[in-house]
């Protein structure tokens, strides 16, 4: 985490092997159930977007666009995300 603007810089992330773990006590408006199988950014309800461009993952709480969207985290650029996502507590 970054302490100055509070955005995870995270590195060297492999898709298909690494996991980002989603906490839906933090992020309300994921919809999707806590399991151990990956999901997809789909899978979470439409509250993450990630930028493939930039390498950013946003999370958006109201889960539909009338709130401004918050980056939380920054990837490499260009990572084509799959089943990367576990929904936790």
């Amino acid at each position: 985490l970054n302490s100055l603007s509070g955005i995870d810089e995270i590195t060297d992330f492999v898709s298909g092997i690494d996991r980002i773990a989603i906490n839906r006590s933090v992020f309300t408006a994921v919809t999707g159930a806590v399991s151990a199988t990956p999901t997809t950014l789909a899978g979470l309800g439409g509250a993450f977007a990630y930028d493939s461009g930039s390498g950013e993952l946003s999370y958006n709480a109201d889960g539909a666009g009338g709130q401004g969207a918050v980056v939380i985290a920054r990837l490499e650029p260009g990572l084509q995300l799959a089943s990367d996502f576990l929904i936790i507590g």
